[in-house]
């Protein structure tokens, strides 16, 4: 007869197995071994590769389960009277869910996210890598179990046991192409090379051959995740407080009025992140502290002057400080929002990282046609950005309010028929301006 000898492990899900044939003298059912036949290893075997994990033997309050989705499908599983994580038991009450019914519900949102590297890559013998991008299961896991997935005093232990019962032994690679799996940021990186060195200005010609149509899709696609469930637009009620001022080589009593620290003319109005050069915007901070180190990088006069301003109309901004609120892998109807999710994530990244002055000229482009598509063509109105600021990772704004809505009367907005407003949009106080002055310092050294 041929016989298998399952070594354990310290896995609960990876047992080594090694076949032998049964000799004469040996003792069977020690404490370290078990032997089982053959073909009920294959059927287990077979059983653990259809379902995506292996043995389960474990137990998870259904009150530990924060997730709304993933509650509600297990609401009808609670088989167990105790919980292998806070130890919870009970002689009558079915609270907890058993391990194996957890296990379904995860590996089946999981599988649409992830598939075996082996079943999907090539492998490349000499490098001994697979030519694709893997991960490993602890990483697969990670991108999916958002915090709120279990509550926080079990979670790292949850986590810990669900990677184990995956196993370690499988590499994964994302489900579908780079342009399905990613169909925000693929044509993003497609749109930031378009209009940072091919064209910029006749995009939406329909005499161009030049992905075009894709773009103007691109941009309908961004604008309309704006009133998805992410929580990605913040409104902004009146009497909240603002910074922003100037450089100057001089102090005189004209730079602490509303039209020296307000937007720039269109004259003087240098190209920056959010906006090209002749396009004023108004941008601000929520503290002085990032607004002093945000004026300083522009140059080195011997003063600086920060005015604060109170906003006096609600305002609609693009929140990108915080990350948009993840739908839960669990509901497939939201599977399209978590890609936007995704790809706001790699948005805010991009325009807040660190760029050489002698790189912005250019690598500014992308994010100044995004703003200019927000400031005049989404619908509903959008009255600026929000992002973190790249000196001190604190909110910056780019409100689109320029110098002519700093009038007292009515006038033609730039590039609109709309007039602006009556009254200012900010109140402005000259007692409230605060003075700086550059000070060179010399510190020790050794040469």
């Amino acid at each position: 007869m041929r016989w298998t000898l399952l070594l354990t492990s310290s896995k609960p899900h990876c047992r080594q197995i090694r076949s032998f044939r049964h000799r004469r003298g040996m003792k069977a059912g020690s404490a370290a071994t078990r032997i089982e036949p053959m073909g009920w290893v294959k059927r287990q075997q077979s059983e653990y590769e259809e379902r995506g994990f292996g043995s389960a033997s474990w137990s998870i309050c259904l009150d530990h389960i924060t997730d709304a989705d993933l509650q509600k499908r297990l609401a009808n599983e609670a088989t167990n009277i105790f919980c292998t994580f806070c130890t919870k038991s009970s002689s009558t009450e079915m609270f907890a869910v058993d391990g194996r019914a957890f296990m379904s519900q995860f590996m089946e949102a999981f599988r649409y996210f992830y598939q075996d590297a082996a079943n999907e890559l090539s492998w490349d013998a000499e490098s001994g890598h697979y030519l694709g991008d893997v991960v490993g299961t602890d990483e697969a896991v990670a991108s999916l179990a958002a915090p709120d997935l279990v509550d926080e005093e079990v979670f790292g232990e949850v986590f810990r046991t669900v990677c184990q019962t995956i196993g370690f032994d499988t590499e994964w690679t994302e489900c579908g192409t780079e342009s399905e799996r990613d169909d925000l940021i693929y044509p993003w990186e497609e749109f930031q090379e378009l209009v940072k060195h091919r064209a910029r200005f006749f995009l939406l010609h329909p005499t161009m051959n030049n992905g075009s149509h894709e773009l103007a899709e691109f941009l309908d696609a961004f604008g309309s995740c704006l009133e998805d469930s992410l929580n990605l637009v913040q409104t902004i009620e009146p009497g909240a407080f603002f910074y922003r001022g100037r450089l100057f080589d001089e102090l005189e009593e004209s730079h602490i009025t509303i039209d020296s620290l307000g937007p720039a003319p269109q004259s003087r109005a240098a190209s920056n992140r959010m906006s090209p050069a002749g396009v004023p915007i108004m941008y601000v901070t929520e503290d002085i502290q990032t607004a002093e180190m945000e004026i300083g990088a522009h140059g080195e006069k011997q003063y600086m002057i920060i005015g604060e301003f109170i906003n006096l109309n609600r305002l609609r901004v693009l929140d990108l400080t915080q990350e948009p609120d993840w739908p839960s892998i669990f509901d497939p109807t939201a599977l399209r929002e978590r890609r936007m999710a995704r790809f706001f994530n790699r948005f805010r990244e991009d325009i807040s990282r660190s760029i050489a002055p002698d790189d912005q000229d250019i690598e500014y482009v992308p994010t100044q046609v995004i703003t200019e598509y927000l400031r005049w063509i989404s619908s509903p109105r959008i009255d600026g950005l929000k992002f973190p600021s790249a000196h001190t990772g604190r909110p910056t704004y780019a409100l689109f309010f320029n110098r002519e809505d700093f009038e007292l009367e009515p006038s033609s907005r730039s590039g609109s028929d709309e007039l602006s407003p009556t009254k200012c949009p900010f109140s402005f106080d000259p007692s409230q301006v605060r003075y700086f002055k550059r000070i060179s310092t010399y510190k020790p050294f050794e040469p």
